[in-house]
């Protein structure tokens, strides 16, 4: 596809602000996503996506407007409480869970060793994420991490 959908964090403006930024700064054709809370579309694909701005620092990453508009459906989730994603690689959904619900922990649970450890290195200096390398469908291996109250799927 032509366009390309981004998701920024608040620390990197809001999706107006952002798109704006782009427009004027980088010549890159932007608008927010009306559907999202979070969302930007550029027009057209830029050749490095890593150059630009908020990308090299993870406060803006791609993601596809469908995927934040299905997170951000979700009920808010209380301070400290649990989320929990299975099959978290290779990491879209746990990042935008993490942009949505920022009261929340998130336990990402991933069943293959390369894949939770890329995913690691990708929520690397996100406090509030936990990756578990388990089996989705054997709570015994990942639960704990979860904590007391369980956590909301």
């Amino acid at each position: 596809p032509s366009r390309l959908h981004l998701a920024v964090a608040s620390s990197a403006g809001s999706p107006s602000e952002y798109a704006a930024r782009l427009s004027e700064g980088s010549g890159v054709a932007a608008r927010p996503l009306e559907f999202t809370r979070f969302g930007v579309s550029l027009h057209a694909r830029p050749r490095d996506v890593g150059s630009l701005p908020g990308v090299a620092s993870r406060r803006v990453f791609v993601q596809d407007g469908a995927q934040q508009w299905g997170v951000g459906q979700l009920s808010p989730v209380g301070a400290g409480e649990a989320v929990l994603d299975l099959c978290a690689a290779p990491g879209g959904k746990s990042r935008a869970l993490l942009l949505h619900q920022p009261a929340a922990r998130l336990v990402a649970v991933e069943r293959s060793r390369r894949k939770a450890a890329a995913l690691r290195e990708s929520l690397a200096g996100e406090g509030r994420a936990a990756v578990v390398c388990g089996d989705a469908t054997r709570p015994e291996e990942w639960a704990a991490a979860c904590g007391e109250g369980g956590a909301s799927a």
